[in-house]
């Protein structure tokens, strides 16, 4: 993307976000890059062979959790090297994300292997906190995991055999 005018930040590096409110955020970012004007990209590399449609990247949770900790007052980023420094240092807002999928090759035909997220303004991020971040935080915080058996969930599920959600009337003792 240098050719876009895109200036490589760095990768695999760690955002961390502290909200005031008792919960913080924490990620790895692919690829930080930062455009023209200054503002902050995300690029999140997915191994998927078939991207996501254009709306669900456009409601993709993890770009949006990134993007979101990054309009929070007290966020820092550190490199591989171990070094932290607020994010500040790396440019003035988010510019919005991006989804890259490297297995999958742009067509010719006009397909692209990338998949956008608009940045955050003041009110989308504030949106995302009160519906998203906060509820899943006050979750965690409560220590209370229900089981929420389905088909796909219960194939893979570590516990299956202890879930109280999934009797198979063998006694497990």
């Amino acid at each position: 993307r240098l050719s876009e005018g895109y200036e490589f930040i760095g990768s695999e590096m760690t955002l961390a976000a502290d909200s005031g409110e008792g919960w913080r955020i924490r990620g790895r970012i692919d690829r930080l890059e930062r455009d023209s004007d200054g503002r902050r990209h995300i690029v999140d590399f997915k191994t998927a062979k078939t991207p996501k449609s254009l709306k669900d990247a456009q409601n993709d949770p993890q770009l949006g959790a990134y993007q979101a900790a990054m309009g929070l007052p007290k966020v820092r980023i550190e490199g591989e090297d171990g070094h932290s420094m607020p994010l500040s240092e790396y440019g003035a807002e988010s510019g919005g994300g991006m989804l890259m999928y490297p297995r999958k090759a742009a067509g010719a035909s006009g397909t692209s292997n990338r998949r956008m997220q608009d940045p955050m303004t003041e009110d989308t991020r504030e949106e995302f906190l009160a519906q998203k971040v906060r509820p899943t935080a006050a979750g965690i915080r409560s220590a209370e995991f229900p089981a929420t058996p389905s088909a796909e969930a219960c194939r893979f599920c570590p516990v299956k055999r202890s879930c109280p959600a999934v009797q198979t009337g063998e006694d497990e003792s």
